[in-house]
């Protein structure tokens, strides 16, 4: 008897600035057969343009989901952002590198920033259903924004 063990790839941190190691990592993957969930940042992200800037990008995504991959949001500029208690802050530097961009955010600060990664995506033709914050964190907000968005899942450090 064989005994099947699911688990999900995911490639982060996808953008114009990763462009290149992220076309490495795809080869990679599509040599031995394995779909992968490729984390999307649309917004500037390591001095890079946004997502719809970057045409040849763009085209390799698309490919990419027609070849089985899943594309998801990875947040809109993978950046921290002030605020939240000291506890949420100490977390965001452990877990993200301070990049927790969704640990600390309000619902309405959520669903601004959700809404703007997601005209970027639509501005390159793609769609998403899922979600994955830096970091794998997300704050009581974010997560009521993901629902409001009607976002079909999210991750975290501990599920999906």
């Amino acid at each position: 008897m064989t005994t099947r063990f699911p688990f999900v790839v995911s490639l982060h941190d996808v953008a114009p600035s990763t462009a290149g190691p992220t076309a490495r990592w795809l080869a990679d993957l599509d040599e031995r057969g394995v779909p992968a969930t490729l984390l999307v940042i649309p917004g500037p992200f390591g001095g890079g343009p946004s997502l719809p800037a970057d045409a040849p990008l763009v085209a390799s995504l698309h490919a990419a989901a027609r070849r089985g991959h899943e594309l998801a949001l990875h947040g809109y500029r993978h950046e921290g952002v002030p605020g939240g208690p000291a506890w949420r802050r100490g977390v965001n530097q452990v877990m993200a590198r301070g990049a927790g961009e969704f640990w600390s955010l309000t619902s309405a600060q959520a669903v601004a920033r959700l809404r703007a990664g997601l005209g970027l995506l639509a501005d390159a033709d793609i769609g998403v259903t899922g979600f994955t914050p830096p970091g794998w964190l997300a704050s009581p907000g974010t997560r009521q924004a993901l629902a409001s968005l009607g976002f079909a899942y999210w991750t975290s450090q501990l599920g999906v």
